[in-house]
């Protein structure tokens, strides 16, 4: 096993099947974790960070070299996502062109979702992937996923319908941006009434309408993570400016958690569509059913619970569409979307109703943290010479589209 100091190895995962070569994956950019695929085993390093921060790039290049220069296993495979303006793919780019090294490319959810499969040893799944985003195979921004996996070759049988990131990483960081361009893919008119609620000025609604209408700078996202920022935003839970990464969901889960009266108090609708053998899970009809005037600080835990239980609703759906398609029965989980233990209690409780047997992360992280074991599982199914990798998507998220349904 190949050690460097400070990186630390923190997870070793058996495989069955012995890695050919050793093979270095470089994960993504926040909660960057590397791993390093040899022999019988998959060691997860311990995080790098985030890579935003060109103090943990400048670290993270050392220590590929040195994993790379090592004088008894050298590594002659990269494994990156699909990403082509993520840090740890350009730079893997870079140093496979450098060093005449094979590179393999990694859709992000399906590494979400073979990192749960190499911890559990199962070679097909369905698998669940839910989180803030990741660069789909279409160049969208995917992030409520049902995907079919086996060790070989993967297929997407779900997702959310997109809705425009209003301003890209603007509409992360303030959360009112998502809830307006829920509220216009619905079909709301954005009233005076709502332009009070939003406390939007008349030259915001008409940039941000065009914007929408047009794609300027409004890449389409299928995540599930956005979709509690839009929610917690209308229920007026969520900050006006996010502190950190995750704080609107985590602030509506924690008001869900304060419910106790009648569980079925509310119903929110989605429909749902299928079109070339994907089911799409559609929320407008939630959006659309909002009401203009402020909710009552003492009304929000109940809401926030009937959200809950409407996308755990909507997940066991999609795994309901997953086992009649391919006649499994086995779920695997991840994605930081699953940190919410409440969300994650609701669908527990439907799929063993259900009778499917679920699988979740125990010794790796559910989040960014494990990609780096799912995309050394991909990648060793690709090792030979045909697995260089040509990154396709040469439209920017923003320009691409779905089938109109």
């Amino acid at each position: 096993m190949i050690c460097i100091d400070p990186l630390k190895v923190q997870t070793v995962i058996p495989v069955s099947t012995p890695f050919a070569r050793p093979i270095l994956a470089l994960g993504v950019e926040t909660k960057n974790a590397m791993a390093l695929g040899q022999g019988s085993a998959i060691n997860l390093f311990s995080s790098g960070g985030n890579l935003a921060d060109p103090v943990a790039r400048t670290l993270m290049e050392q220590r590929v070299k040195t994993l790379l220069n090592h004088r008894d296993h050298p590594v002659e495979v990269l494994v990156v996502d699909l990403h082509p303006d993520l840090y740890p793919t350009v730079l893997g780019r870079r140093l496979a062109q450098e060093l005449n090294l094979t590179l393999v490319a990694v859709q992000h959810h399906q590494a979400h979702g073979a990192a749960c499969m190499a911890e559990h040893n199962l070679h097909e799944a369905l698998a669940l992937t839910f989180d803030g985003m990741g660069y789909g195979s279409d160049g969208m921004l995917w992030g409520a996923e049902l995907l079919y996996l086996t060790k070989k070759s993967w297929s997407r049988l779900g997702s959310f319908m997109p809705v425009p990131l209003l301003g890209g990483d603007a509409a992360v960081c303030h959360p009112v941006r998502q809830l307006f361009a829920r509220l216009l893919t619905a079909g709301v008119a954005i009233t005076p009434a709502w332009q009070e609620r939003l406390g939007l000025s008349s030259a915001q609604i008409e940039i941000w309408s065009r914007q929408c209408r047009l794609g300027i700078h409004a890449p389409k996202s299928h995540a599930a993570g956005r979709l509690f920022d839009a929610f917690a935003a209308w229920l007026g839970s969520a900050p006006g400016v996010i502190a950190h990464e995750g704080e609107p969901a985590m602030g509506l889960e924690g008001v869900a958690q304060s419910w106790r009266g009648d569980q079925k108090s509310r119903k929110l609708s989605f429909a749902l569509r299928e079109n070339q053998g994907v089911l799409w899970v559609d929320w407008s009809p939630l959006f659309a059913a909002l009401s203009v005037d402020p909710v009552p600080v003492a009304e929000w835990a109940s809401w926030a619970y009937a959200f809950h239980v409407a996308v755990a609703e909507a997940m066991v759906e999609m795994v309901q569409q997953g086992c009649r398609k391919t006649g499994l029965s086995t779920v695997v989980l991840s994605g930081g979307v699953f940190l919410n233990g409440l969300l994650k209690r609701l669908l527990l409780d439907r799929l063993q109703a259900l009778s499917v047997r679920v699988y979740d992360h125990q010794r790796l992280p559910s989040g960014d943290g494990n990609i780096a074991v799912g995309q050394l599982l991909v990648a060793q199914e690709r090792d030979d010479s045909s697995c260089v990798w040509q990154f396709p998507c040469s439209l920017s998220p923003s320009m691409q589209t779905i089938p109109a349904l």
